[in-house]
């Protein structure tokens, strides 16, 4: 999948990525995050995800650059949501991966995938 960024964490076990997908008629977002533990490895991936405020939540990140008091926060579709945030550990990247399956004969499903990891403040 052609990348519009991928982030990875500090100690580079874990990443997540993001790349517009479809063409002119339909438009999404295909967002994967893999989180290794070590003992444990994690992934998720939609390929269909609308994200909302795109040019804010950049315009947020260039502030948070300068002003570590800014939260930069992107929300999508089925809750999916990547967020920025400093501790005194450093500089987190959370995000959830949402999805849902709807069998039209009972409940809907919904899926998610949560997490978070450092990442490197440069």
């Amino acid at each position: 999948m052609p990348s519009i960024f991928k982030l990875h964490s500090s100690d580079l076990k874990s990443h997540l990525r993001i790349a517009k997908v479809g063409d002119a008629s339909y438009s999404a977002i295909e967002i994967e995050a893999v989180v290794d533990i070590g003992h444990s490895r994690f992934t998720a991936h939609n390929h269909d995800v609308h994200f909302h405020g795109v040019p804010d939540f950049c315009h947020r990140v260039d502030q948070f650059i300068w002003d570590r008091s800014v939260s930069p926060s992107l929300e999508g579709t089925y809750d999916c949501h990547i967020r920025l945030s400093e501790s005194i550990a450093g500089v987190h990247l959370s995000f959830c991966i949402g999805s849902s399956q709807c069998s039209g004969t009972g409940p809907t499903q919904d899926y998610r995938f949560t997490g978070v990891f450092l990442i490197d403040q440069e």
